[in-house]
């Protein structure tokens, strides 16, 4: 079945309790009775199922297999030098990205989660040497919606959103043909409704019931009345207000270091700095990175006390750009690339940038995931470490 049409009369409230679509209502349902608007009150928008095991899922697979037709379809080295690429991603992949980045070979076995750091962060970059210029625009174009539905930084955009979603449909057609439109496809046209309704996907995802629904199965210990033992170790739980007692609220730093600060009036050094249970820094190679509410791109060194408060000692980076100028400039959406040499030595770091400084922890606008494109750097923030 296809959904092609995106610009037609929409249901409402009324017109559901008025039983308008003879071809819709079958029986009477008894959920009229509550005082809910029977078609706004629904989600269709969930991220898990709409976005990364929906449509991001389809696309992957249809690209590997070919089973929407053969100009869209992967060669076995493309998909070989894919794999490749994605793999080699682990080697800056930040702590926030749990599972480690598998190849296409995996795909089959790949989890939501996957499929999502793929929509928002690894398709922008890996994709663009393997698919035709109309293909990559066209998921540029779902990427960058998704991108500015998924937090409150980019809620401004959200009327671009809107027109990049209705559009990405109808490009669907062209690129895919009219009976590639499924469900999940047509159900992007509604998705801003739910967001400016009920706030950004993540607070409409299923995840968070997903992973819970793994904690409880872990609460088993046998088959016998496994509902009996979940209730019990959950009641258990909710005694143990100990539990949480050494987990720790707010910013702070750790791993003290043996070594003097490197600037002046600067007393201790630390390797990690933690500004929210989700927003880590630390001085390695794959969580060092974050951009300033100024826009500046910052590698951290370590972290210190100036005049009591916690700053980052770390190095500016002199020159970057957009990685690419459609659907608009990827700036927007705080997306850039570099040229600069970035090495780390066995004494010091190496960068095309600015001598070392020291920079608020007030003024850190959100962490950035450095993926390796060529002879480039690509930047791109993790959209759940943005800071109000």
């Amino acid at each position: 079945m296809s959904y092609p049409r995106i610009h037609c009369p929409q249901r409402t409230d009324q017109s559901f309790r008025n039983r308008v679509d003879d071809d819709h209502h079958k029986e009477e349902t008894p959920l009229i009775q509550l005082p809910i608007d029977m078609v706004e009150d629904f989600i269709v928008a969930d991220s898990l199922h709409l976005f990364d095991l929906g449509v991001m899922r389809r696309c992957l697979h249809g690209w590997r297999e070919g089973s929407y037709n053969f100009r869209t379809k992967l060669s076995r080295r493309q998909a070989d030098l894919l794999s490749e690429m994605l793999e080699n991603c682990n080697k800056t992949r930040p702590n926030d990205i749990h599972r480690a980045i598998r190849s296409l070979k995996h795909l089959k076995f790949w989890k939501g989660s996957e499929y999502r750091v793929f929509l928002l962060y690894l398709g922008i970059v890996v994709l663009k040497d393997f698919l035709s210029v109309e293909v990559y625009d066209h998921f540029l174009m779902l990427s960058c919606a998704v991108s500015i539905l998924s937090c409150n930084e980019y809620m401004k955009y959200i009327n671009i959103a809107k027109s990049l979603l209705e559009d990405y449909i109808e490009k669907f057609i062209e690129i895919y043909g009219i009976d590639s439109i499924s469900s999940n496809i047509h159900n992007l046209c509604h998705v801003t409704d739910d967001v400016k309704k009920f706030g950004p996907l993540p607070l409409l995802s299923s995840y968070p019931f997903e992973n819970y629904l793994g904690h409880l199965k872990s609460l088993v210990r046998h088959g016998n009345l496994p509902l009996s033992q979940i209730s019990k170790r959950v009641i258990e739980l909710s005694k143990l207000n100990a539990l949480d007692i050494n987990k720790r609220e707010g910013t702070y730093v750790k791993k003290k270091l043996n070594e003097l600060p490197e600037h002046p009036n600067c007393k201790n050094v630390y390797n990690e700095l933690h500004l929210s249970k989700e927003f880590v820094l630390c001085a390695d190679n794959k969580n060092q990175c974050f951009m300033t509410k100024t826009g500046d791109i910052v590698f951290m060194l370590n972290a210190t006390y100036f005049k009591d408060e916690i700053h980052v000692y770390g190095i500016r980076l002199k020159t970057f750009y957009d990685f690419f100028s459609k659907p608009f400039a990827s700036s927007k959406l705080n997306i850039l690339a570099t040229k600069a040499k970035i090495q780390k030595s066995i004494e010091h770091y190496k960068f095309d940038t600015d001598p070392p400084g020291l920079y608020s922890i007030k003024d850190i606008k959100c962490k950035l995931f450095r993926i390796q494109y060529n002879d480039e750097f690509v930047i791109l923030p993790l959209l759940h470490t943005f800071l109000s």
